[in-house]
């Protein structure tokens, strides 16, 4: 397992309580000492890869002063994810800051109504 080096991307993923989603936080290593990675939002990491049978083997770097937060490297799964994460919340404030009236609840029930789409898309979810 490598050790971190300057320029590396690293990130914190946060599984929030049921129901609300995952947080991220993004970084990039800044500096290194002999034991630490110093990240460019202040946190150090101590850079000494440990890996979870639980999580796929991902090497991961604990928080220095906090053992049970870890970063790891940014990866285009991650990314991908991430942006997923966004776009779920986007729409979701949407209708949640929305108040519809009567006809817009009408337009919205017929459309997805007719062909069906609300029974194909639950069963791809995991509602």
């Amino acid at each position: 397992m490598e050790q971190l080096k300057v320029g590396d991307k690293v990130c914190l993923v946060k599984i929030q309580r049921i129901g609300v989603g995952t947080s991220y936080s993004f970084s990039e290593v800044e500096r290194l000492t002999k034991k630490m990675a110093v990240l460019k939002n202040g946190t150090k990491l101590i850079n000494e890869p440990k890996t979870k049978y639980s999580n796929n083997n991902i090497p991961k770097f604990s928080e220095y002063g906090d053992s049970w937060t870890f970063w790891q490297r940014t990866t285009p799964e991650i990314l991908e994810a991430c942006k997923k994460e966004q776009q779920r919340n986007k729409i979701s404030n949407w209708f949640n800051n929305r108040k519809f009236t009567d006809e817009e609840k009408a337009i919205i029930y017929n459309t997805f109504k007719e062909p069906n789409i609300l029974d194909g898309m639950l069963s791809k979810t995991n509602l």
